[in-house]
C-alpha cells in the first residue's frame, strides 16, 4: 500500500539533482512576491518534495507537518524544476479582476483573453470579491496561470451551463486545458458566499431530465493543483480529466459521480460529502479503460462525509477503474458493501478498488463485496508494478509549482538568503509567512497569543487609552497570553520603560506617518550599564515596528537615551538607548541611536530587518544570538577608535553569535574595528556587507588578548567596498568558505520558523 499514499515517482537523476541543489550557491534565488496579497496572506513560492517516496504518516494530526517537512522551497530547489516551469516562476505577473472596475479588467474571461499565447511566465488573477457571471476556458496554449481569491473576500464565478447545451464535460463554469494551473481559497462551489466559488447555477437533475447534469469544474490540463478549494455540485461536480493532479484541504459535494475522469490525482485531506435525498449515490466514477492506462484516484485522510447509508465509493464507469482510500474516515453514509461494478460483473477482476487502515461506521469491511481489496504492508508486494505505482506518480511535477499557492505558509529555516539585495525582501517574504498561513507552524503559545490581538493605544495628549506607555504596559496582566500591541502615537515620552519578563507577546508600533520618540537620560553611572536603557525588554515574543531607538530624528519613532555624549574620561558615562532580553525578539525599520553601548543585545534569539544602529564603542554588544539583516551600522567620526560589536560568547559550547547580512557599514575615518573580543569565543560573521572606508584594514580586535586569537570566530564571506578588503585583515580573521558561511545565511541560525513573523500593521 506504500505506494498509494506516497507523492513523487522516484528518480535517481532528480536525486542527484537535490542534492545538488543542497550545496548550489546559485540555487539561493527568490520569487518575487505578489504586492497585492502580502498585506493578507503571504504566498509561498511552490517546491519540489525532498524524499520522493516518503510516506504520509498514519497520524492525520502530522499530515501538515509531514507536508511542510516533505516540500523545500522553490528557492532551494530551482535547478529541479521542469525547465519551462524554471522559467516561468522567474517572470511572475499579476493581473488584477474587480467587478467595480478598479483593476485591470472587469471580468476574469477578459484577464484570461490578456494572456498571450504560449504565454512562459506565471500569470496569477487576482479575483477581487462580488459575482462573476460568466463561462471560463483556460485553453491549452495559456499555461503557469493561478488563480487567487483574497481569503477575506473570495469571488464567486457562476455559469448555469448543462449537458444538455454544452455537452457533460463543456458543461463546466471552469474549463482548465492548459497546464501547471494553481488555484487557491477558490471553491467551486453553489452555496457559500463567504468563498471564492466557481459555481454552476443549473439546478438539481431530478433523474428524469436527460443532460440535466452540470460540472462545476473540469481539469485537463497536466499538474494542476488545488487548495482550499470547494467544488460544490449535484451530479458531475469535478471532472478530473486527465493529468496529473493536487488536491489539499479540498471540500467536493455532490450526488452521482460527482468525482469522475481518468486523472491520476492524490486527494489529501479532502472531504467528499453525498448531499442526501437521491435513492443512490456515487462518489467517484474512475475511467481507467485498460490495464496499459497510468491513471487512478488515491485519497489519503480525507473525510467521507453525509446521511443516509447510500453512498458507494465508487462504480466502474470503466473496466479497469482504479480508486484507493487510506486513512480515510468514513461516516455511514457508506453503504456496507462499499464499491459498485456497475451491473458487469465481467470488470470484477480487473477494478482495482482498495482500502488501507480506514476508520470509521462506514470503513467496516465485513459486507464488502469480493472485488473489493483490503490492503496490508504485505499484500502490497503481491501487486503488479503498474499497480503499485498508482500515487508515486500522481503528483509529480504538480508538487514542483502549485504547492505554489499554498494556504498554509511555511517558515523555511534553511532557504538560505540570495546573494543578490536586490532580492532580500522578495526572499524574507517567501519564507516569513503571516499568521493566518502559518499558525499550524508556530510555537503553540504564540499561535494561542496571535489568535486573540488587543490593541491599546497610547497618545500624549489624552486621546488614546493611555498618556504614557509605561501606564499602557503596566495595565498588561502578569502572565498575559495575547498578543498586545502598544500603538503609540506622535509627540515625545520621556520615560524609563521596562517591560518585565512575565508580560509577553507585546508589540510596540509607531504608525508610520507620525511616529513617537521615547527619551529617558540614564547612564551607568546612575543605573549600571545594562539597566541604563531607556527600554529594557525582558519578556520573550517581544516586536517593534517603526520604533527607532535614537536620540536625533523625530520624524520616526525613537527610543531615546539624551545622556551625553562619553567624553572618555568620565566613568560610567555610557548609556544605552535599548536592551533586550527576551527571547525571540524582532525589530523591523527601527533605529538605535547613542553612543557607546547603544545597543545590549544581551541575551536570546533575536532578528532586526531594514535597522540603523549608531555609535562609537561597542555600540552592538551582548550574548544573544542574531541576525541583523539590511541594517546600517553607522560609525559616529571623534574617537580616536571605534568598535562596532562586542560580542560576549565566552566558551566554546555557548550557542550565541551575531549574523550581519547584506548589511552596511557608514562613517568616516577609518577608525573601525568590525568587532573586538570582550569574551574569548566571541563570534560575529558578515556576509554580503557593504563596507566603507571607516573600517580599519586590520578589520578586528582580540582586545589585546592574543590567547583569545585560536578560539574567535571573526569571518567575512562575499562582503564588498573599500573597507572589505581582506588582504590586510588580522591572522584569526576567517575568509570564509560556502560551507563555512552557510550557517549563518538563513534563518535556522535563530530557529525563525516556529516564531519570527512579519511586521505588525495598524
Amino acid at each position: 500500500v506504500c505506494t498509494y499514499i506516497c507523492t513523487i515517482q522516484q528518480a535517481p537523476v532528480h536525486a542527484r539533482k537535490v542534492r545538488e541543489a543542497h550545496h548550489s550557491k546559485e540555487e539561493r534565488m527568490t520569487y518575487i512576491a505578489i504586492e497585492a496579497v502580502i498585506l493578507t496572506i503571504i504566498l509561498f513560492i511552490p517546491v519540489v518534495v525532498s524524499d520522493d517516496n516518503a510516506q504520509i504518516p498514519p497520524q492525520t494530526s502530522q499530515v501538515d507537518n509531514w507536508f511542510r517537512t516533505k516540500i523545500k522551497a522553490y528557492t532551494a530547489r530551482k535547478r529541479n524544476l521542469d525547465p519551462v516551469l524554471a522559467v516561468a516562476e522567474a517572470g511572475t505577473k499579476v493581473i488584477k479582476v474587480r467587478a467595480d472596475g478598479t483593476g485591470d479588467f472587469k471580468t476574469v474571461t477578459d484577464a484570461i483573453n490578456s494572456i498571450p499565447n504560449g504565454n512562459k511566465n506565471r500569470v496569477i488573477v487576482s479575483i477581487g470579491g462580488g459575482n462573476y457571471t460568466e463561462k471560463i476556458r483556460v485553453v491549452q496554449n495559456k499555461p503557469f496561470v493561478t488563480f487567487y481569491g483574497a481569503p477575506n473576500d473570495m469571488p464567486t464565478l457562476v455559469f448555469a451551463g448543462t449537458a444538455a447545451q454544452y455537452g457533460t464535460v463543456d458543461s463546466a463554469t471552469l474549463i482548465v486545458e492548459s497546464d501547471y494551473f494553481s488555484a487557491v481559497n477558490i471553491i467551486i462551489a453553489v452555496r457559500n458566499p463567504k468563498f471564492f466559488f466557481v459555481l454552476n447555477s443549473a439546478p438539481r437533475p431530478n433523474g428524469r431530465k436527460q443532460g440535466a447534469q452540470a460540472v462545476a469544474l473540469r481539469v485537463a490540463g497536466d499538474k494542476a493543483a488545488f487548495y482550499n478549494c470547494k467544488m460544490i455540485g449535484f451530479q458531475d461536480t469535478v471532472c478530473d480529466d486527465k493529468g496529473r493532479h493536487f488536491y489539499k484541504n479540498c471540500y467536493i459535494e455532490g450526488t452521482v459521480d460527482f468525482i469522475f475522469g481518468n486523472a491520476k490525482s492524490l486527494f489529501v485531506n479532502v472531504e467528499t460529502h453525498v448531499i442526501p435525498g437521491d435513492g443512490m449515490s456515487m462518489i467517484t466514477a474512475q475511467a481507467r479503460e485498460s490495464g496499459s492506462f497510468d491513471s487512478g484516484f488515491s485519497f489519503v485522510h480525507c473525510n467521507v462525509t453525509g446521511t443516509g447509508g447510500n453512498a458507494y465509493l465508487g462504480r466502474a464507469w470503466k473496466p479497469f477503474a482504479k480508486v484507493v482510500y487510506a486513512y480515510t474516515a468514513m461516516s455511514h453514509v457508506v453503504k456496507p458493501e462499499g464499491w459498485s461494478d456497475n451491473f458487469h460483473p465481467d470488470d470484477d477482476k480487473t477494478v482495482f478498488y482498495g482500502e488501507y487502515d480506514c476508520s470509521g461506521p462506514g470503513s467496516d469491511l465485513s459486507h464488502r463485496v469480493g472485488f473489493a481489496k483490503k490492503l496490508s504492508d504485505a499484500d502490497e508486494a503481491h501487486h503488479s508494478k503498474e499497480e503499485r505505482i498508482m500515487a508515486n506518480t500522481a503528483v509529480e511535477a504538480v508538487i514542483l509549482t502549485i504547492i505554489f499557492f499554498i494556504p498554509v505558509v511555511v517558515s523555511d529555516d534553511n532557504g538560505q538568503i540570495p546573494p543578490q539585495r536586490s532580492q532580500v525582501d522578495d526572499w524574507f517574504r517567501t519564507n516569513i509567512g503571516a499568521y493566518t498561513a502559518r499558525k499550524g507552524t508556530l510555537d503553540p503559545a504564540l499561535a494561542e497569543a496571535e489568535a486573540g490581538t488587543k490593541v491599546i493605544k497610547v497618545r500624549a495628549n489624552g486621546t488614546g487609552d493611555f498618556k504614557t506607555v509605561t501606564d499602557a504596559i503596566n495595565s498588561i496582566p502578569k502572565g498575559n497570553k495575547n498578543r498586545v500591541i502598544v500603538s503609540i502615537g506622535g509627540g515625545n515620552y520621556t520615560e524609563k520603560i521596562r517591560l518585565v519578563r512575565d508580560k509577553p507577546f507585546v508589540t510596540f508600533y509607531g504608525a508610520p506617518n507620525d511616529m513617537p520618540r521615547l527619551v529617558y537620560n540614564g547612564t551607568a553611572a546612575q543605573y549600571g550599564t545594562v539597566d541604563s536603557a531607556t527600554l529594557i525588554v525582558e519578556s520573550d515574543y517581544f516586536s517593534a515596528v517603526n520604533v527607532i531607538f535614537a536620540v536625533r530624528n523625530p520624524l520616526v519613532f525613537s527610543v531615546l537615551n539624551s545622556a551625553p555624549r562619553p567624553d572618555g574620561k568620565k566613568q560610567g558615562a555610557q548609556a544605552l538607548a535599548l536592551r533586550v532580553t527576551g527571547d525571540k525578539a524582532a525589530f523591523y525599520n527601527c533605529k538605535m541611536i547613542g553612543f557607546q553601548d547603544t545597543l545590549c543585545d544581551d541575551r536570546g534569539r533575536h532578528f532586526y530587518k531594514d535597522c540603523y544602529i549608531e555609535g562609537t564603542v561597542d555600540f552592538i554588544f551582548g550574548f544573544a544570538k542574531s541576525i541583523f539583516l539590511n541594517v546600517e551600522t553607522h560609525v559616529i567620526p571623534g574617537d580616536g577608535v571605534a568598535f562596532i560589536t562586542a560580542q560576549a560568547m565566552d566558551n566554546g559550547t555557548s550557542n550565541s553569535g551575531f549574523s550581519f547580512l547584506h548589511c552596511n557599514v557608514t562613517g568616516t575615518g577609518g577608525h573601525a574595528y568590525l568587532g573586538r573580543a570582550w569574551r574569548a569565543f566571541a563570534k560575529v560573521v558578515h556576509a554580503y556587507t557593504a563596507m566603507s572606508d571607516v573600517v580599519k584594514p586590520e578589520g578586528w580586535s582580540d582586545n589585546r588578548h592574543p590567547d583569545y586569537d585560536k578560539n574567535l570566530f571573526y569571518g567575512e564571506y562575499d562582503c564588498s567596498g573599500p573597507g572589505s578588503d581582506v588582504s590586510r585583515r588580522v591572522g584569526f580573521a576567517k575568509k570564509l568558505s560556502d560551507a563555512d558561511a552557510k550557517p549563518f545565511l538563513s534563518l535556522s541560525f535563530v530557529d525563525g520558523s516556529k516564531w519570527l513573523l512579519p511586521p505588525a500593521s495598524l
